[in-house]
């Protein structure tokens, strides 16, 4: 067993490695895109004068944001580190000792909706928004983990400074995070207390980084404009109307964690298909049993109208858009109730089952602020994308402890999961080697030109627009950001063509500029 431990962790640590290559190579061909380019420039610097006063209250993403637009190799360090902890924290969290959930993890990650992968991996401004902050929050879940277990929880003396520090830090990036810290360290220290009958320094230490971290990010002043619907940009239900922004947020969080999310929900649909399974065979039909079989009924029924809402909608002709949004919403409830029950229901291992619970109810809490402010996006949807991948890696660590797998079928399932993570990599670069190669291109003939005393600079668009947020500087702000930060006269014009065209106009303009 040692020995087999001991394999496993060597495989591990060549996974990271591999996949912190991996994911570096990605971030280099991500190109700096929207308000990257404000970041970037001289903006950037008067927002942190005024040290983000009227702005937000999310300063650690500012700072952070600055930071890496103004180097691309601390962007590649910190983005391709940030990325192998995605992939590595669900190991960790789960305890699990199998090498699998590594890769299974990896293909999850990649499996990201585009819009939320495009805006919150992607775009520099919102990963430095979006993932920094619950990577945070799951490393503190990472050190309190043995409350899942029997004995009473040991923690090294310098872990209250730890702790600390990653609660105040994490609560100043991005609010609706800021608020499940608060709710996540608030439940573990109620867990414990409840558990042990004590006390931990290192969960009162975590709470009192976050309420800091809360109270330096709302202690800024835009929020109270926000409150007051004097923001241009944001605003509250209060303010908007609180009956209408429910009933548009709810379909936008059915839609962007739900019914764009389909490879997610058919892994959790699967894997709780395989719990249902274990316990109805490995035992005698009961209650218990039967509670499991309708649960999956359901939970299968559900996922089948998310899985049906677009293609129906489709042939619908955009007729009964509100009948089709209530099923959606009717049919993502009864999923999620149906996958909690599952939980209880079929994880005999309490400790197990708690853990794995921690997880699934993290996921309405993130969602939940979003409910009432304006606007949301699909970034806003990458926290708690993370938690259902931390989830399935729990699921799936159980089904492997309890079913008896060959060395054989270990094998195979490393195998396909890794065929499965390269087959997802490779689509990556086939999209972003050319986003690069003509965001590069593109940047390189905007110098020419305005050295060259053009009025009017010719521009390419990026190809595979989807896989990138706002990549075209076609419109204000966008263009007068990027004149900035590529030290652009601000009189200049922008007129753009496709690919394929702009490759035909390089080729005249260096031609013309060689007979110069």
């Amino acid at each position: 067993m040692l020995k087999s431990n001991n394999i496993t962790r060597k495989r591990c640590f060549v996974f990271a490695l591999i996949a912190f290559a991996v994911f570096a190579l990605l971030v280099f061909l991500f190109p700096y895109s929207g308000d990257d380019w404000a970041w970037g420039s001289e903006i950037g610097i008067e927002r942190l004068k005024n040290h983000f006063d009227n702005y937000n209250g999310r300063y650690a993403g500012n700072l952070l944001v600055m930071a890496l637009t103004r180097s691309k190799l601390l962007d590649i360090i910190v983005t391709a580190f940030s990325l192998v902890c995605v992939c590595v924290f669900p190991k960790l969290y789960s305890g699990s000792d199998r090498f699998a959930t590594l890769p299974l993890a990896f293909t999850l990650f990649l499996l990201t909706p585009k819009t939320i992968w495009a805006q919150s991996v992607v775009w520099t401004a919102g990963f430095s928004n979006y993932i920094p902050p619950i990577l945070l929050l799951v490393l503190y879940l990472i050190i309190v983990r043995n409350i899942f277990e029997d004995g009473a929880p040991q923690y090294n003396k310098f872990l209250p400074i730890v702790t600390a520090v990653t609660g105040f830090t994490a609560s100043l990036f991005m609010e609706n995070v800021t608020i499940y810290g608060l709710a996540l360290s608030a439940a573990v220290i109620i867990f414990s207390f409840v558990k042990f009958r004590r006390f931990f320094a290192v969960q009162l230490t975590h709470l009192a980084g976050c309420i800091a971290g809360t109270a330096l990010m709302f202690s800024n002043s835009v929020y109270v404009e926000i409150v007051g619907a004097k923001d241009g940009y944001r605003s509250t239900a209060i303010s908007e109307g609180l009956l209408n922004t429910l009933i548009t947020h709810v379909n936008t969080i059915v839609t962007h964690y739900f019914v764009n999310n389909i490879p997610m929900i058919l892994a959790v649909t699967v894997l709780c298909s395989a719990l249902a399974f274990i316990l109805i065979k490995g035992s005698n039909y009961g209650k218990k049993q039967k509670a499991a079989k309708v649960s999956i009924i359901i939970s299968i029924v559900s996922f089948a109208l998310i899985l049906l809402k677009r293609p129906l909608m489709l042939l619908a002709g955009g007729r009964g858009t509100a009948v089709f949004n209530l099923i959606a919403l009717l049919a993502v409830l009864a999923h999620f109730c149906t996958v909690f029950a599952l939980v209880i229901i079929c994880i005999e291992d309490r400790n197990k089952m708690l853990k794995s619970l921690f997880m699934l109810l993290s996921i309405p809490v993130l969602i939940a602020p979003l409910l009432i402010v304006n606007p949301i996006g699909p970034r806003c949807f990458f926290p708690p994308y993370f938690i259902g991948i931390i989830f399935c890696v729990c699921l799936f660590d159980y089904i492997t402890d309890i079913v008896s797998l060959s060395e054989r079928q270990v094998f195979t399932m490393n195998t396909a999961f890794s065929a499965a993570g390269a087959t997802m990599l490779i689509f990556m670069l086939v999209i972003y080697v050319p986003i690069h190669s003509y965001d590069v291109k593109r940047n390189e003939y905007a110098v020419k030109q305005a050295e060259a005393g053009y009025e009017t600079v010719t521009l390419c668009k990026l190809p595979h627009k989807a896989y990138v947020w706002t990549g075209d500087p076609d419109k204000k702000p966008w263009n007068t950001r990027y004149k900035l930060f590529y030290g652009l006269d601000q009189n200049i014009t922008f007129e753009f063509l496709d690919c394929k065209e702009f490759d035909k106009w390089a080729s005249e303009f260096d031609k013309e500029m060689s007979e110069k």
